[in-house]
């Protein structure tokens, strides 16, 4: 047994220095791994549309401003809460606003059938708010200090906006004042006057996020884009956080640096264990050769 332990210790010592090149390998790569940063690539958002429309009221509803407000679940990628929030003149029961959603979201409405209904037309599933039934909670009291203010759940979709720590992408939807889609519905015609306005606000911590290929937001945080229903278009806007984009390129070049120090430790390991096995070969010859000349 010490015989053997006695071998195993002369090995060790005799590649050491591999030994401890192959250690230092190891460890600077695992450095390199944990240094190395998130360069995960940001999903774009699925588009939806907003659908602004009038049905008869006496006196007749005239809208002053829509907005949209999507917030998104904690510890969530694709279920949100979706508040649409009117403010305007008129009898309220007049408004009738309604968000399409891409395919495969699930919709819910808080007041099913009373303030809000859903439907899906081909596959495409949509959430309209309205008054529908008189004394309802949203529509009581309305004022222009009081807006209407309606809420539903939306899940199974990647909606509004999706961020890494460097980049952010937001889709700002589309609005159409013209078509009709419920049966009691009109299109918006005299009731939405050109200097409506259309608000956008998704509850995106800041970032510091530099925003480009479209409006820059009103507000960072959260998001807020604001603007004359007129002019209003859907948009793709991306973001740059540029301070977390430098210091993503500083971690790559310390990656970088730690994978070439590894490479190095690796090479000369085995160049290690190559000399001392030569080492090893040619002592074991000399011995050889000694051993076996004849004794004078």
């Amino acid at each position: 047994m010490a015989s053997e332990r006695s071998v195993v210790l002369d090995r060790v010592l005799r590649y050491r220095t591999s030994l401890t090149l192959i250690v230092v390998t190891v460890a600077t790569l695992v450095l390199a791994i944990l240094v190395y940063p998130d360069t995960s690539s940001t999903a774009t958002p699925q588009p939806y549309s907003v659908i602004v429309n009038a049905q008869p009221s006496s006196p007749p509803f005239v809208y002053r401003s829509v907005a949209v407000h999507l917030e998104r679940a904690a510890g969530t990628s694709d279920a949100y809460v979706l508040v649409a929030t009117i403010t305007g003149t008129g009898n309220p029961s007049g408004a009738v606003v309604t968000v399409r959603l891409p395919k495969g979201a699930t919709v819910r409405c808080k007041d099913d059938g009373q303030s809000c209904t859903t439907s899906s037309v081909g596959g495409v599933p949509s959430v309209t708010f309205g008054c529908f039934t008189a004394f309802l909670a949203p529509c009581l009291g309305f004022s222009a200090s009081k807006p209407l203010r309606f809420t539903a759940a939306i899940d199974g979709v990647l909606l509004g906006w999706s961020t890494t720590n460097v980049s952010a992408i937001a889709q700002l939807p589309s609005v159409d004042t013209a078509s009709a889609p419920g049966a009691t519905a009109n299109a918006c015609g005299a009731a939405c006057p050109a200097d409506m306005a259309f608000t956008v606000i998704y509850d995106v911590p800041d970032g510091g996020y530099d925003w480009a290929n479209g409006p820059p937001p009103l507000h960072d945080s959260p998001l807020t884009w604001r603007g004359a229903l007129a002019g209003w278009s859907a948009i793709v806007i991306t973001g740059t956080n540029n301070d977390a984009a430098s210091s993503v390129a500083d971690d790559q070049f310390y990656a970088a640096a730690l994978l070439g120090i590894a490479g190095g430790a690796l090479i000369g390991s085995i160049q290690e264990f190559m000399d001392t096995e030569a080492d090893a070969r040619e002592e074991e010859s000399t011995e050889h050769d000694t051993s076996a000349a004849p004794a004078v």
